[in-house]
């Protein structure tokens, strides 16, 4: 290789380049990315991450059929003997941690049944896969 003035200069520029680049990202992510990307590195945070999104990817995909099956908040509330308000915060809040003995109640008044599989975890998979299998509303 040939070290030659060009080839510093073009190794500078490459490097500017680069650097200019960080830094466009830098500023387009804004400052709740850039702390949970952060937060994200720490073993301990990933995985309560991990586990919250798994939470709310099942409970999107309750919420999910019970909009495909054109049920509305109020009657899922009604079927569950359950307030309104309960049931929207259930389905739309991002810090939801819903008990066992909840999926049930959701589960029975949409005339559903969740099959739960325990099997060995694949690199890079959640703890929590969700699959629906629900056919449209004719």
């Amino acid at each position: 290789m040939k070290w030659t003035i060009e080839y510093f200069e073009q190794q500078e520029r490459s490097i500017c380049e680069l650097a200019d680049l960080a830094l466009y990202r830098r500023k387009k992510m804004n400052r709740y990315e850039q702390r949970r990307r952060k937060l994200l590195q720490n073993k301990e945070v990933a995985a309560g991450y991990q586990e919250m999104a798994a939470e709310l990817e099942l409970m999107h995909a309750i919420d999910g059929i019970r909009k495909q099956l054109g049920m509305s908040q109020e009657q899922l509330a009604t079927r569950m003997g359950k307030k309104r308000e309960a049931v929207s915060r259930l389905l739309s809040a991002d810090n939801i941690n819903p008990t066992l003995d909840t999926l049930i109640e959701l589960l029975s008044a949409l005339n559903l049944t969740a099959d739960i599989t325990l099997r060995q975890t694949r690199e890079g998979e959640g703890p929590i896969k969700v699959v629906t299998k629900i056919a449209p509303s004719q």
